[in-house]
């Protein structure tokens, strides 16, 4: 058992740095303790890019499907006392509340995993991270001797867990100097909004373009501080599914355009350990070259019209803001924006925009 232990630990400690690695450790891990499987969550997340063991994909579906994560009576009763080590369902529920517990009917049981222990940190920031393994009904509840023997492995696990939040940090940073290597200065923003990291570039440019207060990025145009504001807001999780308004314009102390674009961190770089949720990238539009309609249209085969409107949306303007600048209707905007996004091969507006301006660095 120890040189099992020991074979998993490892491998947990490499998932940590190569994420694509957690699927097969957690089931490893979950094999070790005899349960069905294995995931990572993160408290203040409300669960979004959690890792699973893949016996548990099905469960993790129905989960968020059901929207069980807006319920979630485990977490909810397990994180106060997530940091002193495994808890299980019978330290946070009674026998009688759970056979008529909604999430144990609803979720627990139908799902297969009526059994559940968990364990993690909660750093100093406030972040939480857990492990947790799940259990079926014929696997049966952890016993006093199984949460006893994961207690010893507590303080190993918590690494682990320290690891891949660090690792995550480290990939975040990369993000931002890579950014800083094509010119872009670039803000890392968490899940509430607030400035987790940023480039040199976008360093150089507080308290000219933009200032950081309360870990709150704002504009330093007074005009325009609190639209940017609420734009900071909307391109949050879950932001808008749309992509409309990714970009936003703004103005220096010297009324400088400048323009703001909200790119969301998705895929596997949002997982649970993720630091940031949201890069913001500022660049200059009264040094930018945009691309002509001429340029757009030739590009990809736009009408007169439909060129127009492509070079407003391509300049940072929102549907609004190229209707009034073409004098047209909103719908007719929309309408024209319609046809171009196919003829781009692009599906939303903000993917047009990055289609638009790679037009320009070719």
């Amino acid at each position: 058992m120890a040189g099992d232990f020991e074979s998993v630990l490892g491998g947990l400690y490499e998932a940590a740095v190569v994420r694509e690695l957690w699927p097969q450790a957690l089931q490893r891990f979950a094999e070790l303790n005899n349960s069905r499987g294995a995931l990572l969550t993160r408290g203040d997340r409300n669960h979004e890019g959690l890792l699973c063991s893949p016996g548990l994909n099905s469960t993790v579906a129905q989960f968020f499907e059901q929207d069980w994560h807006y319920r979630d009576l485990r977490t909810e009763r397990c994180l106060p006392l997530v940091g002193i080590g495994f808890i299980a369902d019978q330290h946070i529920i009674s026998s009688d509340e759970r056979a008529t517990s909604a999430y144990y009917d609803g979720f627990a049981r139908s799902a297969g995993v009526p059994w559940f222990t968990s364990a993690g940190i909660v750093r100093a920031d406030g972040v939480c991270l857990a492990m947790s393994l799940q259990r079926s009904e014929a696997e049966g509840s952890f016993t006093r001797t199984e949460i006893a023997r994961l207690n010893r492995m507590h303080g190993r696990l918590c690494e682990v867990l320290a690891l891949g939040y660090r690792m995550s940090a480290e990939r975040d940073s990369a993000m931002l100097r890579g950014l800083e290597l094509v010119d872009r200065a670039a803000f890392l923003l968490d899940r509430r909004g607030s400035v987790q990291d940023m480039n040199t570039a976008a360093a150089e440019l507080l308290d000219d373009v933009v200032t950081v207060r309360d870990r709150q990025l704002q504009a330093v145009d007074p005009c325009g501080r609190t639209v940017f504001s609420d734009w900071i807001q909307r391109s949050l999780p879950p932001g808008d599914p749309t992509g409309e308004r990714r970009v936003i314009r703004l103005r220096d102390l010297d009324s400088r355009p400048w323009l703001a674009q909200a790119m969301p961190i998705a895929g596997k770089a949002n997982d649970v350990f993720a630091t940031g949720a949201v890069i913001v990238i500022l660049s200059p539009a009264h040094a930018a070259c945009g691309p002509t309609r001429e340029m757009l249209a030739a590009a990809f085969g736009l009408t007169p019209t439909e060129a127009r409107v492509a070079e407003q949306i391509a300049g940072g303007a929102s549907v609004d803001e190229a209707a009034v600048t073409l004098s047209m209707t909103r719908n007719a905007v929309r309408f024209h924006l319609k046809s171009i996004l196919p003829k781009a091969d692009t599906p939303r507006q903000s993917t047009f925009v990055a289609a638009a301006a790679a037009l320009v660095a070719r």
